[in-house]
């Protein structure tokens, strides 16, 4: 049996007629594209040096409201300065999208910030992004109270704003997270608390749209961070988006080609909120009307940005979720994915987005596209980017329609085991000191049922190093100890 038929076998005795079954088979031919399309990939043009000088004004000016602002307004001591500058500079690297980055960066900077504070280190902005990278190793609602002490003793001081607005929207997203499942009593308290947080980074945005400096992507994702809390609780985004235009005009010129970017941008996010991110057949009949309509609106504005001179990975970005959803194109994605890899060569969303468009339940025939393509990045070994783990992450999102018990039955099948297991160790070659990732491995090493290799790499991990929110929690790393215990 081949691979890619095994892995399908698996995944459709687990969750019934979620892919199709057979040898892989001719994609069909595209659709004709229709005469209303108002944006293609070919209308793009891609000034290489251009993206160059982009790229290294991105970090310069991360930067500077980073590390430039510990060494200017920053609690400072010599016992802690070097732990934390390391961890504000790898955070600037990352955030700038630095395509030169180690990639295993935000581990790094996580045990620097925690490095520097169990030096003493009191300064607001270390404690901040130590509570933002430490969310996934805590209990939903104690990450939020984490985020939310951190914001106020961010808030007061004379830091860019951008820096304080995205720390309200970071405490806003993990209190919305911590509330799924909430009962409406419950969730009526919450939800004013929510309000009040996304009210004062709205009223921060003129500040930060003042900023020309501040990278235009980096701008356009604030804003559509700004609307998230917004839209995974229910409400429409869209009906927020005036707040938007008003703040803009404050700042800038309303004709200002952003503006017209970070309006395709909300429509087109908007657009799946209506929608979901689940099967066809489980959307409800009214939402298919809205869901065309606003993402044929995302285009025109993009389409509007790019004529008035806007030339941005930003809109790559809208029209990728325009192509998945209206257009159905898989070529088109892949033009759009490759002018992606172009305008933004740091920024691992473009290869994220087409593994996940090439998904069964998308644009993929069957999941052998999907693999195939994880595994050319494996072969690629963009460990800066860690394009490698992308077969991993593949798998993991793959399932996610799947119950818990099918779940461990496909991640336990030999062939998943095959493609997942052989990248982490190659990884962990390059960055051993990779608290996370080793996690990750020992998840993927217990799912597979090696568990003299789970006993073995958990002796490597170092207390100061050991990230539970690999494992999948504090809970999930504790079983795992529990039974790797017990082998001889």
């Amino acid at each position: 049996m081949s691979r890619g038929l095994g892995v399908i076998l698996v995944l459709c005795a687990a969750a019934g007629s979620v892919c199709e079954l057979g040898e892989p088979v001719a994609r069909a031919q595209s659709a004709p594209r229709p005469a209303s399309r108002q944006l293609l990939p070919s209308d793009l043009r891609v000034d290489d040096a251009k993206v160059t000088a982009q790229r290294k004004a991105a970090l310069a000016w991360n930067m500077k409201i980073l590390v430039g602002a510990y060494d200017r307004v920053g609690h400072r001591d010599p016992k802690w300065d070097e732990a934390a500058r390391r961890g504000l500079t790898l955070t600037a690297r990352l955030w700038a999208h630095d395509p030169d980055r180690p990639g295993d960066a935000p581990d790094q900077a996580w045990y620097a910030l925690r490095t520097a504070i169990t030096r003493g280190c009191d300064d607001p902005l270390v404690l901040y992004l130590n509570a933002e990278y430490s969310e996934a190793d805590l209990p939903r609602l104690e990450a939020a109270h984490l985020v939310y002490a951190a914001l106020l003793g961010l808030a007061p001081e004379p830091h860019h704003p951008h820096l304080v607005s995205r720390a309200m929207v970071e405490s806003a997203r993990t209190l919305s997270a911590a509330s799924v499942g909430l009962s409406k009593e419950e969730w009526a308290p919450r939800w004013n608390s929510l309000i009040v947080i996304i009210n004062r980074a709205f009223d921060l945005l003129p500040n930060v749209l003042a900023d020309r400096e501040m990278p235009a992507g980096q701008l356009v994702d604030h804003v559509n961070a700004m609307f998230d809390p917004w839209g995974r609780s229910g409400n429409d985004r869209q009906k927020m988006f005036p707040h938007v235009e008003a703040a803009f005009e404050k700042a800038r010129d309303p004709k200002d080609p952003l503006l017209q970017v970070m309006r395709a941008d909300a429509l087109a996010s908007s657009a799946w909120d209506v929608r979901g991110s689940g099967f066809a057949r489980d959307v409800k009949p009214e939402a298919w009307p809205i869901f065309k309509q606003r993402l044929g609106q995302a285009e025109a504005e993009a389409a509007k940005a790019l004529a008035m001179g806007a030339n941005e990975y930003a809109i790559v970005r809208v029209m990728n979720r325009v192509a998945l959803g209206l257009h159905g194109d898989a070529d088109e994605l892949d033009q759009w994915f490759r002018l992606g890899k172009r305008l933004a060569p740091g920024d691992r969303r473009p290869y994220w987005f087409r593994l996940y468009a090439l998904e069964p339940r998308w644009l993929g025939t069957s999941v052998y596209e999907m693999f195939d393509f994880a595994r050319r990045m494996q072969d690629e070994a963009n460990w800066n980017l860690r394009l490698p783990l992308l077969m991993a992450e593949g798998h993991e999102d793959l399932t996610m329609v799947l119950a818990d018990a099918d779940k461990a039955t496909y991640f336990a099948n030999p062939l998943v085991c095959g493609d997942v297991l052989g990248t982490y160790p190659l990884f962990l070659q390059k960055y051993p000191d990779s608290g996370w990732e080793r996690g990750a491995y020992i998840k993927w090493l217990a799912r597979c049922g090696k568990w003299s290799d789970v006993k073995r790499e958990l002796q490597l991990i170092p207390a100061d190093r050991l990230r539970v929110g690999a494992f999948g929690g504090q809970s999930a790393y504790d079983d795992i100890r529990k039974r790797a215990a017990s082998v001889p």
